[in-house]
């Protein structure tokens, strides 16, 4: 019993020594031989044998191939030493049922004027076979025919193996089925679009073509790749979420007590228990820098009537504009400047004037981005500009401008306030003497003119609202009376908060 139970296990540890020997043997197999090789001054014969016998390979040479080597490599396969060795000497090598054939330029060049040519049929199912005529010509050896049976659609080549078996993977690729589809496009531009599939699909896979008229977008291509266009496009073609953008832009006189601009921390509407940095959280503060800061809906009503009744304000624009989701906004409070460009012609020696005209004022671009948690952020430039002219330069026109770029983050409908922006203006005051000082000659005794400078500061409140794209008019309206709502809502408040200091007082 002892003894059979012996022999079993001496019989299953040979099998698994044989598997493993087995294993290590395909494993060698599967991977390339490396070997090394130092050679100085060898005849090249001697080394092809030696290379030969280190790579277990058959290596055939020419009697034209001669000459002497000297190399030094180490860690290469014998294919990579071959390669290298015959490059450097001008030889070419070719493999044919193992084995490797080694030639001079002259024998290739024989072989293939020697080599039996063959005679192949091929019948064309999409393309004409007289438009592959150039094509199939530029591939052909000086020794190939090609012929073109225009009745039967067929190409018909002679020429070697090897350039017959070019030739046919060149017609497979070519004689693709091709589709034509064409989209007529909603919402985004076919030549942007064709600008950006050319940068995905190469051209070689697909012709892309648009009619800018119709905003279509022609796609030729064969069916695989038309229906990866087609999804590309059906993801690109969407309608975009649109912002609507709601500014309130207000010009603010400043006295010389507040030259670096409102004191927010401060800033009350009748000195009695308002304070907007910090009871409404606008998160601003004062001090000459721009200052920015977000405000709900009832605290932006507030602010407004606080900021009206503490300082002299005067409104200077309240637009509204839809911006496309991700695309700049523009809003210019101003005018257009007009300012002299000279040209000079080299050649000629001439020199011509062309007015143009600058856009001086309040401008501000928004570029809304809508997040998928329903904040909204918003990448805002603010700049003021004034124009003066300069007598020196021939009364040239000089812009000063105060700038600025800031991204805020802030929830749908909330307010963000922008101030800081300080500008000079000039201002002329004149006075008279009634009667007096309309009298010719004498009356310039009696009138006197003031030219002075006052600082003003720029104040924006921007409120963004996301317009959602399936939503229809009548949501849209009531959305706009909700607002509405809360506006009366917040003013009714301001009402009796009112009432209630008065009392006190």
């Amino acid at each position: 019993m002892n003894k059979t139970i012996f022999k079993i296990i001496s019989v299953i540890i040979f099998l698994q020594i044989i598997c493993v020997f087995d294993f290590s043997l395909a494993a060698q197999a599967d991977t390339p031989l490396h070997i090394d090789l130092d050679v100085k001054d060898m005849n090249i014969i001697d080394v092809l044998r030696l290379l030969a016998e280190q790579g277990q390979v058959n290596i055939v040479a020419s009697r034209n191939v001669q000459g002497r080597v000297t190399a030094k490599m180490k860690g290469v396969t014998v294919e990579q030493a071959l390669g290298a060795i015959l490059d450097a000497n001008n030889f070419v090598f070719s493999e044919e049922n193992g084995i490797v054939k080694v030639l001079t330029q002259q024998d290739l060049l024989q072989q293939e004027q020697t080599e039996k040519l063959i005679t192949r049929v091929f019948l064309l199912k999409n393309l004409k076979a007289a438009n592959l005529r150039q094509a199939l010509n530029s591939m052909k050896s000086p020794r190939g025919r090609l012929e073109i049976d225009m009745m039967s659609n067929q190409v018909v080549i002679t020429d070697t193996r090897e350039k017959i078996q070019e030739i046919e993977k060149s017609i497979l690729l070519l004689d693709r089925q091709l589709i034509t589809q064409a989209y007529v496009l909603n919402y985004a531009e076919a030549k942007s679009i064709q600008e950006k599939l050319i940068e995905i699909i190469p051209k070689e896979e697909a012709e892309l073509f648009v009619d800018e008229r119709t905003n279509t977008l022609v796609v030729r291509a064969i069916p695989p790749i038309v229906e990866q266009i087609s999804l590309i496009i059906k993801s690109w073609d969407r309608r975009a979420s649109q912002v609507l953008i709601e500014a309130k832009i207000l010009e603010v006189s400043l006295d010389k007590t507040k030259g670096l601009g409102i004191s927010w921390e401060y800033l009350r509407s009748d000195g009695d228990g308002l304070n907007v940095a910090t009871d409404l959280s606008a998160g601003i503060s004062g001090g000459g820098t721009l200052k920015i800061g977000t405000l709900s809906a009832d605290e932006y009503q507030v602010t407004l009537r606080a900021l009206e009744s503490s300082t002299d304000t005067n409104i200077l624009s309240n637009p509204r504009i839809v911006a496309i989701d991700n695309t700049e906004a523009n809003i210019l409070v101003g005018s257009a400047e007009p300012y002299l460009t000279t040209y000079i012609d080299k050649e000629s020696n001439t020199q011509t004037e062309e007015t143009k005209f600058m856009d001086v004022g309040v401008k501000l671009k928004v570029t809304p981005k809508i997040g998928k948690d329903g904040y909204i952020r918003l990448k805002i430039h603010p700049e003021v500009s004034s124009a003066r002219r300069v007598a020196e330069v021939n009364n040239a026109l000089a812009v000063d401008t105060t700038q600025a770029d800031t991204t805020v983050v802030v929830k749908n409908a909330e307010t963000i306030v922008l101030a800081g922006l300080i500008k000079d203006k000039d201002t002329k005051i004149k006075t008279k003497v009634p009667i007096l000082g309309d009298i010719p000659l004498l009356g310039v005794f009696f009138r006197s003119k003031l030219d002075s400078k006052v600082k003003k500061e720029i104040v924006v409140f921007i409120t963004p609202y996301i317009l959602k794209a399936n939503s229809s008019q009548s949501e849209q309206f009531t959305r706009n009376q909700a607002i509405e709502h809360a506006l009366e809502e917040a003013e009714g408040r301001w009402g009796q908060w009112e009432e209630e200091n008065h009392e006190q007082e």
